[in-house]
């Protein structure tokens, strides 16, 4: 029996049909009302508008009626209430495969709020989803209680109740999180690095870089770490030291016939079983061909724009016109006080316009997270889960110095905003909470 069957009869969990059946309700129900709930706000008919919701939607209208690879500089932001007015230069240099699907699916919609409606609904519905894979991989690995409290706690998230009907791109960032964290969770689960896994996580950094520069980093990052973590915990044997463990009974790993040397027959074992074969490259034919295709539009940028990540006349005049100094001022603020103000807008900007709600979530969602933290724990599987933590930690902390460093010099050179988002963070986000509340608890 596999770790992961393990996990649903470990000690604690629900072992009879109908306790399981209940968990699954549980696990469920939360995630459906969620979907509910932003699907109710998706209908409203006007603004406001979320975070470069309207530069989404024109950006998706263009990649549906102009092409796959749509010319940055004819991008615009337009508003579905006005006939798809352009009402400002459209600013997001990234790739267009989210476009491409939301404007292929809602390209039958006739009216412009219609269609940012229908946009979305689908957005919504990725978003929860991608929380249900969350959701799955608990339940595989932990156990159905951990599921069902993840469930809940992402129920009640204040910031998905306040952004989450918004149509965004980041619901892809969301989707490759969960592939990552399934991904992570199997080979270390297992002790051994898995193939399998390794074929997750690398499908995660595909859907990472279809998204935007910003989630592929952070996907990058965990899955370095991830591998850098399974070789040095299981992993390559020395000349002259013993080898890794092999399973109960077949002796050191590694171990040859006698008088085999270093590099002779007995140096076989080392590897890892999922690494023989011709399986593991099959299985990986499939994410290498995604990332080759995720690849494609950077590729595309960089022999356009000279830049994979490329900023366009409407990125130049969106600095401008949240700048907090002209750009021609000599005025900035000092290092510590643009770090606390980019640390407020990062942690509690997303909630500048709801703070009755936040109020009100707030205490409730805290005590669910303290919940799924004492479940973790309680199933004995925090410990395993610990190296997938310090994957997410070390991706964080990178793409913050990154994202923060590059904050800083824009401030500097134009006077432009903090620019902190905590959608930026999307990939990492869900499972470094679950796995947070575990370690705080």
């Amino acid at each position: 029996m596999s770790p992961g069957d393990a996990a649903g009869t470990a000690a604690g969990a629900p072992a009879s049909v109908g306790a399981r059946t209940l968990w699954r309700v549980l696990t469920a129900l939360p995630l459906l009302l969620l979907w509910a709930i932003l699907a109710r706000a998706a209908f409203r008919a006007g603004p406001p508008f979320g975070p470069d919701e309207l530069a989404h939607y024109g950006y998706a209208l263009e990649a549906w009626r102009h092409g796959v690879f749509p010319a940055l500089e004819t991008l615009a932001v337009r508003d579905p209430t006005a006939g798809d007015a352009a009402i400002f230069p459209g600013y997001l240099g990234h790739p267009p495969f989210f476009y491409l699907l939301v404007g292929g699916l809602t390209g039958w919609a006739e009216d412009g709020m219609a269609r940012l409606t229908a946009m979305r609904l689908l957005s919504s519905a990725l978003a929860v989803a991608s929380l249900a894979g969350y959701a799955a991989v608990l339940w595989l690995r932990v156990g159905p209680r951990a599921a069902a409290f993840f469930a809940l706690a992402a129920a009640t998230a204040p910031f998905l109740l306040v952004q989450g009907a918004f149509l965004t791109n980041d619901v892809f960032a969301l989707a490759a999180g969960a592939l990552l964290f399934a991904g992570a969770c199997r080979p270390l689960a297992e002790h051994r690095a898995h193939d399998r896994g390794l074929a997750l996580m690398l499908l995660g950094v595909a859907l990472a870089m279809a998204c935007k520069p910003t989630a592929a980093i952070q996907a990058g990052a965990v899955v370095v770490t991830i591998l850098s973590l399974a070789a040095w915990r299981h992993g390559l044997p020395r000349p002259g030291l013993p080898g890794p463990e092999a399973p109960h009974g077949a002796g050191p790993v590694g171990a040859g016939p006698v008088g085999a040397g270093p590099h002779g027959p007995g140096m076989r074992g080392a590897r890892p079983r999922a690494l023989r074969g011709a399986g593991f490259g099959v299985r990986l034919i499939l994410p290498a061909l995604a990332i080759a295709l995720a690849a494609v539009p950077y590729v595309w940028f960089l022999a356009q724009y000279s830049s994979p990540a490329p900023a366009t006349e409407g990125t130049a005049r969106l600095v401008a016109a949240n700048a907090i100094f002209p750009a021609d001022s000599d005025q900035r603020l000092s290092l510590a006080a643009f770090a606390g103000r980019f640390s407020g807008w990062l942690l509690l900007g997303w909630a500048s316009n709801a703070h009755g709600l936040l109020v009100a979530v707030l205490p409730v969602w805290l005590l669910v997270l303290g919940a799924l933290g004492l479940v973790l724990r309680r199933e004995g599987l925090s410990g395993a889960l610990g190296p997938v933590a310090v994957a997410l930690a070390v991706a964080a902390l990178a793409h913050l110095a990154i994202h923060f460093g590059y904050a800083w010099q824009r401030h500097l050179a134009t006077g432009g905003p903090v620019g902190a988002h905590l959608r930026y963070y999307l990939p990492l986000l869900p499972a470094a909470l679950a796995l947070l509340a575990a370690v705080a608890t």
